[in-house]
C-alpha cells in the first residue's frame, strides 16, 4: 500500500515508489517507446519499412528529450536552491576571509527543501511540453508517406498518440514511478 501524497504550501508533494519499482518502471517506458509506433502504423496500412520506423520515432524522442528536459529543470532548481548560497558564501570567504558560522548559512532550510522536492517532481512537465512539438513534426513528416489515409487524418492519428505518451511519462513522473534523472559526472 502505497502512502497518499504530502499536501504543501507548494502543491501535492508524491512520495516516490522503491528503487526496485522505479527501475522497472524505467525499462518497461523504455521499451514500451519503442513499440508504441504500432498504434499509429495500424491505421497507415501497407507502408514501407522507413515509413514504418518514422511512427516509430516520436515516442522515443519524447522519451529520451523529456528525460533530458527534466534534468535541466532538476539542475537549474539545484543552482536556484544551492548555487546562490554556495556562491555567496565563496564570495564572502575570498574577499572578506569571512568562514560561515554554521552550516546553515549554506544548506537550504528544510521549507525549501520542501519546495524544492515539489518543483523538481513538477518539473516532469518536460515530457507534455516536449510532446507538442515533437508530434507535431511528426505528423508533417507523415505527409510524405505514400497510404489511403487521408492528409488530414495523419495529423491527429500521429499527434494525439504523442502528446498522449507525453502526458503518461508526465504523470508517471511526477507520481513518483521514474526514477530522477542522474547526471553522467
Amino acid at each position: 500500500m502505497t502512502e497518499p501524497p504530502k499536501q504543501t504550501p507548494y502543491g501535492l508533494l508524491y512520495p516516490p515508489a522503491n528503487l526496485g519499482r522505479q527501475l522497472l518502471n524505467f525499462v518497461g517506458v523504455c521499451g514500451l517507446s519503442l513499440v508504441l509506433g504500432f498504434l499509429p502504423r495500424l491505421a497507415f496500412g501497407e507502408i514501407s519499412e522507413m515509413a514504418s520506423t518514422l511512427l516509430h520515432v516520436p515516442f522515443v524522442l519524447v522519451f529520451g528529450f523529456g528525460y533530458a528536459g527534466w534534468a535541466a529543470r532538476l539542475h537549474a532548481l539545484g543552482m536556484q536552491f544551492l548555487g546562490r548560497s554556495i556562491f555567496k558564501v565563496l564570495f564572502q570567504l575570498i574577499l572578506f576571509r569571512r568562514k560561515p558560522q554554521s552550516l546553515a548559512e549554506v544548506l537550504p532550510d528544510k521549507e525549501k527543501l520542501l519546495e524544492m522536492a515539489v518543483r523538481g517532481q513538477k518539473a516532469t512537465s518536460s515530457f507534455l511540453i516536449v510532446s507538442f512539438p515533437i508530434a507535431l513534426l511528426a505528423a508533417f513528416a507523415t505527409l510524405f508517406i505514400k497510404t489511403e489515409l487521408g492528409w488530414f487524418l495523419r495529423f491527429p492519428v500521429v499527434g494525439a498518440p504523442v502528446v498522449l505518451w507525453g502526458w503518461w511519462l508526465m504523470r508517471l513522473g511526477r507520481r513518483g514511478h521514474l526514477p530522477f534523472p542522474e547526471s553522467g559526472e
